[in-house]
């Protein structure tokens, strides 16, 4: 995991950045391909998001992830994925021993 392509920071902010979109306004999309636009972005952003949690969160990373959380927890469907977000963020913020 030592590539720069898939640093934890990267793919943090690859991760805010579609679940930024799939919150955005997506009426210019047709209709009848919006739900598999947004199905592609929800794939990309859980195995970006699924790189991150595999990799040990440092206090550093709360921001961001704070950030993605508020998105994840907005929508119901992403329940799992907020959970799953929250508790590698607890990692974070326990105490160093």
């Amino acid at each position: 995991m030592s590539d720069p392509m898939f640093t934890k920071e990267k793919m943090l902010l690859l991760v805010r950045e579609i679940a930024v979109l799939i919150d955005s306004d997506l009426s210019w999309i047709d209709p009848e391909r919006r739900s598999d636009f947004v199905d592609r972005q929800r794939a990309e952003r859980d195995e970006a998001l699924d790189l991150v949690l595999a990799q040990e969160p440092s206090p550093e990373d709360l921001p961001e992830a704070e950030r993605i959380l508020r998105h994840l927890r907005a929508r119901p469907v992403d329940a799992a994925r907020a959970d799953a977000l929250e508790s590698w963020m607890n990692l974070a913020r326990r105490p160093q021993t």
